[in-house]
């Protein structure tokens, strides 16, 4: 079932990489959770938090920032993992005109982070199985500047097995581990629509917290409610379920909770936000029935 521990994790040393990368990353860390310590190499392959004392383990290379019920949550149940990975690859690997379309927003957030930069300090909320690792530039990867997140274990470890340019961290989008105002960039790509309303809020209110003034927030989302979206899911969820055996209709994994025009008026209403790029995509008229997705970008006042 989604949410269960998979398995039993090994304890290892902090996150490794070329040229200090385990330091360069610890040293951008906070407590998640008290929010205002900064965390050090503990004992027993743990990291520790200066301020509150907690302690987070370092699983498989993937520090461990979360509650400990939170430690095995995986959102696709493991009998469908091979299905999902399957459709995964279908959906976005390649050059196809399918991978194409989905990787749009990826292409969007790629251009539009450099708005800070050639190397901004980015956190991906939603790293997922590295969906987005190829649009990450060498300068990035050299900077060990872009950080993927992800609650859920299992995608992070498969993005790991043979890669190593981009450090993950196994964390929540409600608890982030960064201190106030430390961030140039934060991506929310395909991520806002999978919470329900109630949490959306705290959601978004975290990832302006990490945000330094002036720092970018980079919010993809479906054109959820609208009839193109509703047409483009029928046939594209049809084609990805023939093709791959898994089910995005019938999975938990791709269920949406909040139409478009409720996440956008959420942006719109923080008043720390400026919004300074809008993108129906793909034909650019500002109505959400007419969009596929909402490439949106953020200043942080």
């Amino acid at each position: 079932m989604p949410g269960e521990c998979f398995h039993r994790p090994a304890v290892t040393a902090v996150t490794p990489g070329p040229g200090g990368a385990a330091e360069r990353l610890l040293a951008r860390l906070a407590c998640p959770f008290c929010r205002r310590g900064t965390l050090r190499e503990g004992m027993a392959g743990r990291l520790a938090c200066r301020g509150c004392g907690r302690e987070f383990p370092v699983l498989n290379g993937i520090p461990a920032l979360v509650a400990d019920e939170e430690l095995g949550y995986g959102e696709v149940a493991p009998e469908r993992w091979d299905a999902f990975l399957a459709m995964k690859s279908r959906a976005y690997g390649g050059c196809s005109v399918i991978s194409r379309l989905y990787n749009h927003y990826h292409r969007y957030a790629a251009r539009r982070r450099h708005l800070c930069g050639q190397a901004p300090l980015t956190v991906d909320v939603g790293f997922g199985i590295g969906e987005h690792a190829p649009f990450v530039s060498d300068e990035e990867k050299g900077a060990g500047s872009f950080i993927g997140i992800d609650l859920d274990r299992r995608k992070l470890e498969h993005y790991r097995t043979g890669h190593g340019e981009i450090p993950v961290l196994q964390a929540s989008a409600c608890r982030l581990p960064f201190a106030d105002g430390s961030v140039d960039v934060v991506q929310l790509l395909a991520v806002l629509e999978h919470f329900p309303p109630e949490r959306l809020g705290e959601v978004v209110a975290e990832a302006v917290r990490v945000l330094r003034t002036g720092g970018v927030m980079i919010a993809c989302y479906p054109a959820e409610g609208g009839r193109l979206l509703r047409l483009s899911q029928r046939i594209m969820h049809a084609y990805l379920r023939r093709r791959t055996g898994f089910d995005l209709d019938g999975e938990l994994v791709h269920h949406h909770q909040v139409p478009a025009v409720a996440v956008r008026q959420l942006l719109a209403g923080r008043r720390e936000l400026r919004n300074v790029d809008s993108l129906f995509y793909p034909l650019g008229l500002k109505r959400i029935d007419f969009a596929l997705f909402l490439n949106e970008t953020y200043r942080r006042v």
